[in-house]
């Protein structure tokens, strides 16, 4: 903002060199303060800091990812820390954050240079603006007030360009879709979006093109060779003409369809059982924002304790809703107690992603086959649900196949073996079905390959269960023939590396845990 003293001064400087004009200035000044108040001061071109790009971000943030925020990215605090970014200001600086904060449990705030806090009082982004002194060098948001439930989130900063000053930042360029290397058929479009808003973009297509051409998202490329390799790149340019000196990169070999494209790898990360509003589902959370190439699935009951809309809205969303835009989820029993419904309107069907019409789908993750099943609905032969992974089996002819859903068929922990899963685990155990991941009991198990009836089979699918999202965990039972590795003290998510013939993964424990499991495989035997 201008303030009305200096107003003042520009129309004195004015009056010694033409006292007439300055007269008539004076008066129209004075009638634009007296009905606007002070004046806001308009840059030709305002400087934009993504928070994510601070170069000072200490420990008690992270990055997150969400389609919601400008560039596809934010900087998220879970401690009361400050991050700082080096700026130039010689003329007044009305900074504006684009910030939002949970609101379960309390309410974070933003300060900036030692400013009076200003409370986040929206868990969607909006503006909070503050005034950076003049000749600031340095611009430091301080969060307050965080804690379970009500972190602070960091969209991004803008603030005036100081006169003749530059900004000399380059932007980062992020491809969004296709979200890994499998490209079925000989056309394919990418999407992409640069960390600073009004960018424009320059894209290539290496195996195709000899140099790199203006472009817009989407882009489309068609006429590809089935089994030729490409490598698709795109630069962001923002305002200033800055370019990003390292493109976003998606390499791919298109497949006809009648095979599963070789040599593409997938990331799958995730776990059930999972927000209660407590400190341990923000810590699985901020496991899966490190790994923001992953697809995410969740096991079932993701929302405690009745899977209500409002049980969503302020326990699920501050913790794993930031990484929604990936996520594949699967419903559980505590999703049922509310008819599903806060399930079904939170996540919403999104083609490609997730389907909650019916809560049963499938997916292409690499060269993968994944199934995201429902256990609270009839699994039976005959079933709708059993007819769609049977018919799915049948006709999609990939080697390597995954499923997923809450109710595990073998288990130690306190709810102990589950039946109604087992008509499709023998399905899937008959088709070549590789592996199965559940939830229900909140604890962590990794069974050796087993049939249906839950005993060791050579032949069988390994399942691993991984009910640690964030709710409270318990003891173990009777162990069950074929369990190979059990934990019940220790929250955290499974990380697995899905290629072309195989599968290699690990239990990460959340932060101040030490347990961890490693397991792998082959596909098809």
């Amino acid at each position: 903002m201008m303030r009305q003293s200096e107003t003042m001064r520009a129309a004195s400087r004015l009056l010694l060199s033409h006292p007439i004009v300055c007269l008539l200035a004076v008066l129209a000044a004075g009638v634009v303060l007296e009905v606007l108040g002070p004046l806001r001061v308009v840059h030709a071109a305002d400087v934009t800091v993504q928070g994510e790009s601070f170069a000072n971000r200490p420990a008690g943030t992270n990055l997150i990812t969400g389609s919601g925020y400008s560039g596809g990215a934010a900087l998220k605090f879970t401690a009361d820390v400050a991050a700082s970014h080096s700026v130039n200001c010689s003329t007044p600086c009305d900074v504006v954050l684009m910030a939002s904060g949970g609101q379960s449990g309390g309410q974070a705030t933003f300060s900036v240079n030692g400013s009076t806090p200003q409370a986040l009082i929206s868990t969607t982004t909006r503006a909070y603006t503050f005034h950076l002194p003049d000749g600031a060098t340095t611009i430091s948001v301080k969060a307050g007030g965080t804690g379970t439930g009500h972190n602070a989130i960091l969209d991004f900063v803008t603030f005036p360009a100081s006169d003749g000053g530059t900004d000399t930042t380059p932007p980062d360029t992020t491809i969004t879709s296709p979200l890994s290397g499998s490209v079925i058929g000989t056309t394919v479009t990418f999407e992409f979006t640069s960390s600073e808003p009004g960018s424009t973009f320059q894209c290539r297509l290496v195996g195709r093109d000899s140099t790199r051409t203006n472009c817009t998202s989407p882009q489309m490329y068609d006429n590809l060779t089935v089994g030729t390799t490409y490598t698709f790149k795109v630069w962001a340019k923002d305002a200033a003409g800055n370019i990003d000196s390292t493109p976003a990169t998606f390499t791919f070999t298109p497949s006809d369809g009648t095979a599963p494209p070789t040599g593409t790898t997938a990331r799958l990360v995730g776990a059930g059982d999972i927000a209660t509003g407590g400190s341990m589902d923000t810590a699985t959370g901020d496991l899966i924002d490190a790994r923001p190439d992953a697809r995410v699935f969740t096991a079932g009951d993701n929302a405690y304790p009745d899977g209500t809309a409002s049980d969503y809205t302020t326990k699920y969303e501050p913790a794993w809703g930031p990484f929604k835009n990936r996520t594949s989820p699967s419903p559980g029993n505590h999703e049922y107690y509310s008819g599903a419904s806060g399930y079904n309107n939170y996540f919403g069907s999104v083609a490609g992603l997730r389907s909650v019409n019916p809560t049963y789908y499938a997916y292409t993750l690499g060269a993968w086959r994944v199934y995201a099943l429902d256990s609270n609905i009839p699994m039976a032969i005959g079933s709708p649900q059993y007819n769609f992974v049977q018919n799915d089996l049948a006709s999609n002819e990939a080697l390597c196949e995954l499923a997923y859903w809450h109710h595990p068929i073998a288990s130690s922990g306190q709810h102990g073996n589950n039946a109604v899963a087992r008509p499709i685990f023998a399905l899937f155990d008959a088709q070549g079905g590789d592996l199965v991941l559940n939830g229900h009991d909140h604890n962590y198990e990794r069974f050796t390959k087993i049939n249906s009836s839950g005993q060791v089979s050579t032949s069988g699918v390994v399942e691993i269960i991984v009910g640690t999202g964030g709710a409270n965990l318990r003891g173990l039972g009777f162990v069950q023939p074929g369990s190979e590795v059990r934990n019940s003290d220790t929250h955290g998510i499974v990380d697995i590396n899905l290629s072309s013939t195989g599968y290699s993964g690990q239990f990460v424990p959340v932060a101040g845990k030490t347990f961890k499991d490693t397991f792998g495989g082959t596909c098809g035997n």
